[in-house]
This record gives C-alpha cells, sequence and structure tokens, in this order.
C-alpha cells in the first residue's frame, strides 16, 4: 500500500508543479502533452526509486521529487522557443 500511495503522491505532486510553473506562459504550452509527460516521468522516476530503495517511510519524499520535477518540466515546456537565427 506504501507503494502505491507514493506513486500517487509523486504523480499527482508533479502534475501540480507542472500545471503552476506552466501556467507563467500559457500560450506556448501544450497542456494535455505537458500532463501526460510530466505523470509518465513521475510515475517512472518513483517507481524506479520505489524499486531501488523500498517504499518510503513517510509521504513527503515523493511529494517534494513530484513537486520538483514537475516545476522543472513545467519551466522547460513553458519557455520561450528560440527564434530563427538572423
Amino acid at each position: 500500500m506504501k507503494v502505491v500511495l507514493a506513486l500517487v503522491i509523486a504523480v499527482m505532486s508533479a502534475l501540480l508543479g507542472a500545471t503552476v510553473v506552466a501556467a507563467r506562459s500559457a500560450h506556448s504550452v501544450r497542456w494535455t502533452v505537458l500532463l501526460i509527460s510530466v505523470g509518465l516521468g513521475a510515475l517512472l522516476a518513483e517507481g524506479i526509486t520505489v524499486v531501488w530503495s523500498g517504499p518510503p517511510t513517510s509521504a513527503l519524499p515523493p511529494a517534494i521529487d513530484g513537486v520538483v520535477l514537475g516545476a522543472l518540466v513545467g519551466w522547460v515546456a513553458g519557455r520561450k522557443r528560440p527564434g530563427p537565427p538572423a
């Protein structure tokens, strides 16, 4: 049960982090691609962590990891694209 809870917490906090950070430039973000990629990335990252070191003792590490991962992906997705070289 701890493993499932850790995976759910990581995915939900990653989606929250991505949504908050990418909202600053909503016109350049494809929300469905962003949220699906962040959710799958958090699931994969936390799944590897659980397999490698076992279930977490508290809910804080997956939540922090998920928010950081989501914020990073949201920031990258929300950046302005570089213009063509002049």
